[in-house]
């Protein structure tokens, strides 16, 4: 009985030790950049610069970004934006002051 209860907490042990190493996959070098930078990746095959060109909107309270392909959404986000600050600060009772 002891020679198995000694199997038993061996085996128990040798568990415990495996299971507590530290797991290294979790520390990658992009963990080391300081916060807020862009990490976007772009295949290097065949990829035009123009196709990353973004332009964008300037309203008087709010900008609005797009890609080419984008421009007709862009419009519309435009004018849904402006509508829905309106009720957005009639709703809360407080005025946005600075641009968006």
């Amino acid at each position: 009985m002891r020679r198995n209860a000694r199997i038993v907490l061996g085996l128990l042990a040798v568990i415990l030790l495996l299971t507590t190493c530290p797991a290294k996959a979790q520390f990658y070098n992009g963990l080391n950049m300081s916060f807020g930078k862009n990490r976007i990746q772009y295949p290097k095959s065949d990829v035009l610069e123009s196709e990353f060109f973004a332009s964008f909107y300037r309203y008087d309270r709010y900008d609005v970004y797009f890609y080419p392909k984008g421009k007709e959404l862009a419009e519309y986000v435009s004018r849904y934006a402006y509508r829905e600050m309106a009720r957005m600060e009639n709703f809360f009772e407080f005025s946005i002051s600075k641009r968006i």
